[in-house]
C-alpha cells in the first residue's frame, strides 16, 4: 500500500481485527479540502460519512524522512528469497564466456576473504595529507579570526576575561566552531598517522590479485580495478608480521611444490566456499598455514637447539686436541656469528635486542669453555 504525498488521512473498517480493503468501485477519491473520506462498505449499503480519528490512524513518515526521497521499503516478510547465485549448475565454460556475469564482485569478494593475503585496498596517503592541510587551513583562520577578536576587545576596553556572557557574539560563534573543527581535525589526523604506519603491500601480494583477475577472465569492470596499479598506496585489510624464514619460504614458494602442505579441494570448498556458487576456480593454490607454521616453529627449536648443545660439545673436543686457549676462542667465534645470523632469520626482533640476546649466548658459551677446561685439568 502507498502512501502519496499531501493527501488527506484515510480511515478503514476493521472487522475482526483485519482491514478490510475497499473496492475500487465502492471508493470515492476525496477532493481537496473535504475533511473526510467516504466510501462503502459493500455494494449494497449506502455511502456514509465516516469522521477521522486521527488517535487511530498510525503515524506514517513522508516520503522526504525517507533516503532518496523514496516510498516506505516493502515489508521483510515478502520479500523474495535470496537469489544471488544461480540455482542451475552452470558450466565453467559459460562462466569463462560471461564472467561478469556469473562471477564479478561476488566471484572476488569471496576470494579475497579467504586469505589475508588477498585482500587489499588503498591507503589513500596523498589525498589525506590534502585533507589534513585543508583543515588545518579552516582552523588557522579561526584563530586569526578570534585573534582579531580579542584586540577588538581589547581596544574598546572591553572583558576579555570571562567565557560566560561573553559581549562578543562573534567571538561566542567563532569558539563554538572551533570546538568541532578541532575534534574533527585531531580525529583524522591519528586515523591518517595509522593507516599511514600500516605496512604496505608487497609485490607478491599485488600479484596474487593480478593473477586471479587474468585466470578468470577479468571478471570486474576495468576502470574499478585500477587501484592495483598504485602499488606504493596499497595496504593489506590485515597486515601479518612474519619472520624472514617465512617470508623466504612464500617468496619462492618452497611449500605450495609438495600437496602435503596444500588444503584439499573438500576442505577448500567447506572453508571459503559454502554456497551454490559456480566460480569456484582451481587456479588459487592455498597453503595450510598452521602446517607451515608448525613447521617454521619445529625448524627454530631445532636450530636453537643446536646452536645450545654444539658448542658444548665442540669445546671439549678443541681442548682435549688442542688444549691452548686461541682455539677455544675461535670456536666461541665463530658460534656468536652464527647465532646472530639465526636470530635474524627466524625471528622478528630489533637490532637492539638481538645483541643483548647474543650477549647473553656469548656468557652461557664462556661458561661451556670454563666447564671444558675445568673438567679436562680435573681428569689423571
Amino acid at each position: 500500500m502507498s502512501f502519496p504525498l499531501n493527501s488527506m488521512l484515510m480511515t478503514t473498517i476493521e472487522s475482526d481485527r483485519q482491514i478490510q480493503q475497499p473496492s475500487a468501485a465502492s471508493q470515492i477519491i476525496p477532493t481537496p479540502g473535504d475533511p473526510s473520506l467516504t466510501f462503502s462498505a459493500s455494494q449494497n449499503q449506502p455511502n456514509t460519512a465516516l469522521p477521522v480519528d486521527s488517535s487511530a490512524v498510525p503515524h506514517l513518515p513522508s516520503s522526504h524522512q525517507w533516503p532518496n526521497h523514496q516510498a516506505p521499503p516493502p515489508n521483510p516478510s515478502y520479500a523474495p528469497e535470496s537469489n544471488v547465485f544461480p540455482r542451475r549448475r552452470v558450466t565453467m565454460e559459460e562462466a569463462d564466456r560471461q564472467p561478469w556475469r556469473y562471477r564479478g564482485y561476488p566471484a572476488l569478494s569471496t576470494w579475497v576473504a579467504s586469505d589475508d593475503d588477498f585482500f587489499m585496498i588503498r591507503k589513500f596517503e596523498k589525498l589525506g595529507a590534502r585533507v589534513v592541510l585543508l583543515m588545518q587551513n579552516k582552523i588557522v583562520q579561526l584563530e586569526e579570526a578570534i585573534h582579531a577578536e580579542d584586540a577588538n576587545i581589547y581596544e574598546r576596553g572591553g572583558d576579555n576575561g570571562r567565557f560566560a556572557h561573553d559581549p562578543c557574539e562573534r567571538r561566542v560563534e567563532l569558539m563554538d566552531e572551533l570546538i568541532w573543527r578541532l575534534d574533527q581535525y585531531q580525529r583524522f589526523v591519528l586515523q591518517y598517522s595509522q593507516i599511514k604506519e600500516r605496512p604496505s603491500a608487497t609485490k607478491r601480494q599485488i600479484s596474487y590479485l593480478q593473477n586471479w583477475l587474468k585466470n578468470n577472465n577479468d571478471p570486474i569492470h576495468p576502470a574499478e580495478v585500477t587501484f592495483i596499479e598504485q602499488e606504493g598506496d596499497l595496504m593489506p585489510v590485515v597486515p601479518m608480521i612474519k619472520p624472514p624464514l617465512r617470508r623466504f619460504i612464500d617468496r619462492y614458494n618452497l611449500v605450495s611444490r609438495f600437496a602435503c602442505w596444500r588444503i584439499r579441494k573438500s576442505q577448500l570448498n567447506k572453508k571459503h566456499y559454502n554456497h551454490p556458487a559456480n566460480y569456484e576456480s582451481d587456479t588459487t593454490i592455498y597453503n595450510d598455514e598452521k602446517r607451515i607454521d608448525k613447521f617454521v616453529t619445529s625448524v627454530t627449536i631445532g636450530l636453537g637447539l643446536a646452536m645450545l648443545i654444539a658448542p658444548l660439545w665442540l669445546l671439549q673436543y678443541v681442548y682435549a686436541e688442542q688444549p691452548d686457549l686461541k682455539a677455544r676462542l675461535k670456536v666461541i667465534t665463530g658460534f656468536l656469528v652464527g647465532f646472530t645470523v639465526f636470530l635474524s632469520v627466524v625471528a622478528v626482533a630489533k637490532p637492539f635486542e638481538v645483541l643483548a640476546a647474543t650477549a647473553a649466548y656469548g656468557a652461557v658459551v664462556t661458561v661451556f669453555m670454563q666447564l671444558g677446561s675445568s673438567g679436562s685439568g680435573s681428569s689423571p
